[in-house]
């Protein structure tokens, strides 16, 4: 793990990792549920510590929000799993 990598283990250090500048990977370390919308900075990843790490956003909740050079991956996830922030033509490569 790198000085860019972030393990989080709660809903708040989630967020807060999403708004930290210089961390480029956030690491799942545990299944979260209630998860607001969240949004990822460009260039950052959103990733599962093992290969199923569950993530469950709020009812009602936009989900994950991606814009430039995103990557998620080793998740899975209920409720709205991802959309375009509009910063990108497309997605691709969400596993």
């Amino acid at each position: 793990m790198s000085s860019t990598d972030k393990v989080v283990t709660t809903v708040d250090s989630l967020i807060a990792a999403t708004k930290t500048e210089g961390i480029k990977a956030i690491i799942l370390g545990a299944e979260l549920d209630g998860v607001p919308p969240i949004a990822l900075s460009p260039g950052q990843m959103l990733r599962g510590e093992t290969g199923q790490t569950r993530v469950s956003f709020a009812a009602g909740s936009d989900g994950l929000k991606l814009s430039t050079d995103n990557c998620a991956a080793y998740l899975v996830s209920r409720g709205r799993r991802a959309f375009n922030g509009g910063a990108s033509d497309s997605l691709r490569g969400f596993p």
